[in-house]
């Protein structure tokens, strides 16, 4: 009678704990089976998610879980132990004929089945697992030598004891040879999981640091590179191929700061020139902030103290690549051939692109003028623009350098190098253009421009005071090279 009161009770027990252990496991399991998510939603139902937060709460509690694999341990030890105790005296002898009372190796493979139980749990520390399988076969053997002694005794050897020790010494040697076999298995467990546990950690911030490079790996590529031609080099299977793209209407611009090579010394005052470049830096800086307000406008690069930034590119993936590692001296990996959809000119959209250059290029000037006003410095743009087709691509495979080629750049770069301080000039053709999308424009007159056996016109874009392009239909024919107000 007591061992079923004790059965049942201890199985109650064990039933009853099983949703508050296993209902999260489970229900995590079932959400994200891969383990993916970083974060995973309770349940919805009220019972449910109650078990699902008790069971979260024990499995990430050291507390919790030793409690319970204690009560766990102790009400398996102690099915065994009474299960010994509740042997009836009266059937010993006829224990084979009417199983009233069992074989002495049934209760001990009963207390061979506790002790596996307790080397059940994988969360638990060896050493405790370990000191409740000692007191275990401390409380059996208690029990095989005082409390039921009779039951141990008179076992015949054909029953399983050996000839030449004790019968009921032949129950402690198994015993203890079981438990030490498992504490010898539990021990290399635990060390194979420590083990397991650094190299995850070590994994985890080496995946980490990983993480970061690529991050700043991507930083850095989106900062030389426009944004796809980027996500194109940062792609494992294009690594290494050039790229190249032809345009028809695009708007180049370089600005100069003429006058910062007279600013530039190298003297003890300003740290061997460091504080020059500082503030150069500065100009550049509030530069590209500019450039937040033009989306079409694409940085190109910084020469010196030139800015160079183009209008129209469109930057995107319809490319052409290259398998070559190593473009050639004469830009071999750019193909000739042309996409005919691509390739021809588009009035309209070469005088949207000269008009946002020219914008970009007046708000420079403010952003300039902000900064002579903190530094206390006359520092003036010289910038020149021009438009029509060009060639743009990526070449150098360690240091991937986006820029583009082609007359207008060549150009636009002599407008810049034969311009006046403080003025935008531009050539006729995208004089002309600029008119026709209502921006006023004052011819200057012919100049000499380097790799042209003639004189070409050229004109500046009409500012006023406050730097803001003016608006009109008509062309200036009175500006001259003498840096007239009319040109502001």
């Amino acid at each position: 009678m007591i061992l079923w009161i004790a059965f049942g009770t201890g199985a109650s027990f064990l039933i009853l704990l099983i949703p508050f252990v296993w209902v999260g496991y489970v229900w995590n399991r079932i959400k994200d089976p891969h383990r993916e998510l970083d974060s995973i939603p309770a349940p919805s139902v009220r019972i449910i998610r109650y078990f699902y937060k008790t069971s979260d709460r024990i499995a990430k509690s050291w507390i919790f879980r030793t409690i319970i694999y204690l009560s766990v341990a102790v009400v398996l030890s102690t099915f065994a132990i009474i299960d010994v105790i509740d042997c009836d005296n009266e059937s010993l002898d006829v224990r084979i004929q009417n199983q009233e009372c069992q074989h002495p190796w049934y209760f001990t493979y009963s207390c061979t089945l506790a002790i596996l139980g307790i080397y059940g749990f994988f969360r638990i520390q060896f050493i405790v697992k370990f000191i409740l399988c000692v007191l275990s076969l401390v409380a059996y053997t208690c029990t095989m030598f005082f409390f039921r002694a009779d039951v141990f005794d008179g076992i015949n050897v054909d029953d399983g004891s050996s000839p030449a020790i004790a019968p009921v010494y032949a129950h402690l040697i198994y015993l203890i040879e079981i438990i030490m076999l498992l504490h010898i298995m539990d021990r290399q467990m635990e060390y194979i999981n420590r083990l397991d546990f650094i190299w995850k950690i070590k994994l985890t911030e080496e995946h980490k640091v990983a993480s970061i490079t690529h991050a700043t790996n991507a930083v850095l590529i989106h900062n030389i590179l426009p944004v796809q031609i980027a996500k194109m080099y940062l792609d494992p299977a294009r690594m290494g191929q050039g790229y190249s793209r032809s345009y028809t209407d695009v708007a180049v611009m370089f600005a100069s700061i003429p006058n910062f090579m007279d600013f530039y010394t190298e003297t003890d005052l300003n740290d061997q020139g460091i504080k020059c470049l500082q503030l150069l830096n500065e100009i550049i800086v509030d530069f590209d902030n500019a450039l937040f307000e033009f989306d079409d406008v694409e940085k190109i690069k910084v020469i010196g103290s030139t800015y160079m930034a183009a209008c129209g590119l469109e930057v995107n993936e319809r490319g052409r690549t290259s398998s070559s590692r190593f473009p050639s001296a004469e830009f071999g990996y750019i193909s000739s051939r042309k996409h005919s959809n691509e390739n021809q000119p588009n009035i309209e959209k070469r005088r949207r692109s000269l008009v946002t250059i020219v914008k970009f290029a007046a708000a420079m000037m403010v952003k300039l003028r902000g900064i002579n006003k903190d530094a206390f410095q006359d520092f003036e743009l010289r910038i020149g623009i021009d438009s029509g087709p060009i060639v743009a691509g990526v070449i150098g495979a360690q240091k991937p350098l986006y820029d583009i080629w082609g007359d207008t750049v060549n150009m636009a770069s002599r407008m810049d190098s034969t311009g006046v301080n403080g003025n935008i000039q531009i050539a006729a053709r995208s004089a002309n253009l600029l008119t026709q999308s209502g921006v006023k424009c004052a011819f200057r007159g012919k100049i000499k421009v380097k790799g042209k056996e003639k004189l070409i016109p050229a004109y500046f874009v009409r500012l006023n005071e406050n730097f803001e392009v003016q608006f009109g239909s008509e062309i200036d024919k009175h500006c001259t090279q003498t840096h007239d107000n009319a040109c502001y």
